[in-house]
């Protein structure tokens, strides 16, 4: 799911959320050990962007924050550990001309 709001013009504030089981049913098998299913591990993933646009400037960035339960992964005291991660970017791009732009990531 993605929301987006616009408070003024040229501004765009956004947010987003998906979430889920990830896990392929061929793996189904291994996890009977653990008496659990390919069903009782989800992703869950969230973020938030940020677009502002004036004249020929236009400036964008997103961050996402990415969690998988897994079925695999245990701390020092053997207790199931989530993977977690945070991915970015940002962008720059300038109209020189219709058609014709400089832009960087």
């Amino acid at each position: 799911m993605h929301v987006d709001f616009v408070p003024t013009t040229g501004l765009v504030v956004g947010a987003s959320f998906a979430g889920g089981p990830y896990l392929d049913a061929s793996v189904g098998d291994t996890l009977l050990a653990q008496n659990a299913g390919v069903e009782d591990f989800h992703q869950k993933a969230f973020g938030f962007n940020l677009e502002y646009g004036i004249q020929r400037l236009f400036v964008s960035g997103e961050v996402i924050f990415n969690k998988w339960e897994t079925p695999n992964i245990v701390d020092a005291q053997g207790n199931l550990k989530d993977l977690e991660t945070v991915s970015w970017y940002a962008g720059l791009k300038y109209m020189l001309r219709p058609g014709f732009y400089i832009a960087g990531r």
